[in-house]
């Protein structure tokens, strides 16, 4: 695995959430916020781009056509993968 852009190094990440999105009833309980961290390879990357386009467009008529992705060859599909952790936000 290359760790091109922190090369060994402890990076700190800011997440700002947006209280709008919660209804009333979730602020007056007690939140707990959890953060997912996804290691994925390049296809499975290249995959999710691919269907986040398709989402993102589907109800756009004057969208681009959209190349569709796959690495498996005279099949459909992609073969690839990801590792996640699951982290709780702590205040």
């Amino acid at each position: 695995m290359e760790d091109k852009l922190f090369n060994g190094e402890e990076y700190q990440l800011n997440i700002l959430i947006s209280l709008f999105e919660l209804s009333s009833e979730d602020l007056e309980k007690d939140q707990e916020f959890f953060v997912m961290l996804r290691n994925c390879s390049q296809e499975y990357y290249e995959y999710a781009r691919f269907v986040r386009t398709i989402l993102v467009n589907e109800e756009d008529p004057f969208s681009e056509p959209v190349i569709s992705f796959g690495n498996i060859r005279n099949g459909d599909g992609i073969f690839g993968g990801f590792n996640a952790s699951v982290i709780k936000v702590e205040e």
